[in-house]
């Protein structure tokens, strides 16, 4: 059930990710390239126009430089195609090809294919770096795409400088004059760095985060400029941490200020026991008490050490003593896998990834609180337990610990719905990846829970 807040997560992602387009400064033949779109060889062929310079696609979209990357070998058609849309005013980049592709028309393609394009690439080597004026277009002969960006000053929108890491997500769209950019740290460390953004001098827009967890909209620092005209906004991720960067063409409503909660100024312990419920599936299991806290695959009860389901951790605590222009926190240290916590009877919503961090701020009152965290488990532990009793049904052909085997057959007991022979086992599947020896899991709250207070800037 709490594991909703993670498709939640999802479908705001993905409903922004496909609305509007991705920019895009080049469009190229067969192969994308950073920063470009790409097409197939037969878009290119036959559905792809000019208009005012621009190269036009069957959907729309419009791209100021075509790039045509190949290996030497051209058809003749695609020669004449080069040339027709040299003359209808398209800037390209492109190598001169010098034999035919295929062997159709062998040897003579060879010839035909270097006679043409002698009349489009000329009879001498291109100059570095230099467009040249072929018909009413203008052609870059060596190919060298990113010479020709340069040359047309088309940059890319956005990159990195920094500690950016080898998983750092990112993806861009524009729609209606405004721009947003989400970027995700899929690694297992936090990390600090630059979004360097190219905006016009006269670009008055308001930079903005928009957070798909929270949905909160708030107000991000403002750019610093450097020295090659782009501009960089510092960030930091944590760990499965993501964001929206955003420039929308109208400011958004609600905008709050940007206040990173940095490092805490004071770490409180919660010390006070633990009372635990359990609601499972498949099992009745009375409450417990702990404390301190331990994990619930070492638990020396058979039923909470194979414990599936939703275990509920209940406990007391009173309110820090000054929580004037404070911002306060709930650290949970590890949860095996999701939280939801509730403060004083308030739904703070779900953790599902690490940090397992929530603002508590708004839901603190003075003097006692009482606090619940709901974590639920795999049912790992769960059909490990079940392998501890005789299976009252027929096994099938055995794969292996990694590929599992399978039931033979549904037992007569399954199909008459009548009482299963052997209760000590809760689950029911038809393949099993489970053995008596296979280790446990961690389950439940795990390590230290703790109040920290930030100030509030």
């Amino acid at each position: 059930e709490p594991g909703k807040a993670f498709y939640h997560y999802l479908w705001r992602v993905q409903a922004l990710l496909q609305r509007g387009e991705t920019p895009a400064s080049h469009l190229s033949v067969g192969t994308a390239e950073a920063g470009g779109d790409a097409i197939s060889w037969r878009a290119f062929r036959h559905d792809i126009t000019v208009r005012d310079g621009e190269i036009l696609t069957p959907a729309g979209r419009s791209y100021p430089l075509l790039h045509i990357p190949h290996k030497g070998a051209l058809t003749p058609a695609d020669l004449e195609r080069i040339a027709t849309l040299l003359k209808s005013g398209a800037t390209i980049v492109s190598p001169r090809p010098h034999r035919a592709q295929g062997l159709s028309g062998y040897p003579e393609s060879d010839q035909q294919i270097r006679t043409y394009a002698e009349k489009i690439w000329g009879t001498t080597d291109p100059a570095p770096n230099e467009f040249q004026k072929v018909s009413n277009g203008r052609l870059l002969g060596t190919g060298d795409l990113q010479a020709a960006r340069r040359g047309l000053g088309l940059r890319n929108f956005h990159g990195f400088s920094g500690d950016t890491g080898p998983r750092l997500s990112h993806h861009h769209r524009r729609e209606n004059g405004s721009d947003w950019i989400f970027v995700a740290n899929l690694d297992t460390q936090p990390r600090t760095f630059d979004l360097q953004l190219v905006l016009p001098k006269n670009d008055r827009r308001k930079l903005e985060f928009w957070n798909p967890e929270t949905l909160a909209t708030t107000s991000a620092p403002d750019l610093r400029p450097s020295s090659d005209g782009r501009h960089a906004l510092p960030l930091t991720l944590d760990p499965g941490k993501s964001i929206f960067v955003a420039l929308p063409a109208l400011p958004s409503h609600g905008l709050t200020p940007h206040n990173p909660p940095g490092e805490p100024t004071q770490t409180l312990a919660l010390t006070n026991p633990w009372r635990i419920e359990f609601n499972s599936p498949v099992d009745q299991i009375p409450a417990i008490e702990m404390n301190p806290l331990t994990p619930l695959h070492e638990h020396p009860q058979d039923a909470v050490r194979h414990f599936a389901g939703t275990a509920t951790y209940h406990t007391t605590f009173d309110s820090p003593e000054t929580t004037k222009n404070t911002r306060v926190f709930l650290d949970l240290d590890q949860v095996e896998a999701l939280a939801r916590v509730t403060l004083n009877g308030k739904d703070l919503g779900v953790l599902w990834h690490p940090p397992f961090r929530v603002e508590i701020t708004d839901a603190l009152r003075p003097g006692t609180n009482d606090l619940a965290i709901a974590v639920t488990t795999t049912w790992h532990n769960r059909l490990v337990g079940d392998e501890q009793h005789p299976a009252d049904f027929e096994w099938g052909k055995d794969r292996g610990p990694t590929m599992g085997r399978a039931l033979a057959a549904y037992p007569d007991w399954f199909l008459k719905n009548q009482p299963r022979p052997t209760p000590a086992r809760k689950a029911f599947v038809n393949w099993f990846y489970h053995r008596p020896n296979t280790p446990l899991r961690p389950a439940g709250l795990l390590g230290s829970v703790e109040l920290q207070t930030h100030p509030q800037h």
